[in-house]
């Protein structure tokens, strides 16, 4: 069960200066059933904000700040509380306590004279989720598991210099 809200909004001051900006409100709420025993999954709140300024420096120079968030859910067979062989050597098992993940992204921006640009990016993940193998303790099987991680943090700078070869 989902319940979610959305408001957006943006605006232009001048010329030189416009905002958008947007937040989501969601309710999560997920059980399932084992050996006929009901389970709570998950029941929670998100917060999404999202926003983006934008600064014409001048005719050919602009300065842009963004910020975005989302979520991604695993997959109906990653939480399922399942065995599956694969083969004689590996399975997956599932992981109903798996956690649905958060992702909040911000970049800042600046183009010169429209075809130069520098870029600055940090991307921060709670309870990230990715399968991972382990070895069996009591037999020679590869068992696949998704697990969630407390987070993932990406950073990075990004520069675009378009040039042209000749003969």
């Amino acid at each position: 069960r989902i319940i979610n809200g959305y408001v957006e909004s943006g605006y232009k001051f001048n010329n030189k200066l416009s905002t958008s900006i947007s937040f989501k409100a969601e309710y999560f709420n997920a059980d399932y059933t084992m050996n006929e025993i009901k389970n709570k999954l998950w029941n929670e709140w998100g917060f999404f904000p999202n926003g983006s300024i934008t600064l014409k420096v001048s005719d050919r120079n602009t300065l842009q700040a963004n910020f975005s968030s989302d979520k991604r859910y695993p997959s109906y067979w990653a939480v399922n509380p399942h065995t599956t062989n694969l083969s004689s050597y590996s399975q997956i098992v599932g992981n109903p306590q798996l956690k649905p993940s958060k992702t909040y992204r911000a970049q800042l921006l600046y183009i010169r004279d429209k075809k130069y640009i520098v870029m600055g990016f940090i991307n921060y993940t709670p309870d990230y989720f990715t399968q991972l193998p382990y070895q069996s303790d009591n037999e020679a099987k590869l068992i696949y598991r998704y697990e969630n991680f407390d987070y993932q943090l990406r950073t990075g700078l990004n520069l675009i210099i378009p040039f042209k070869i000749d003969k």
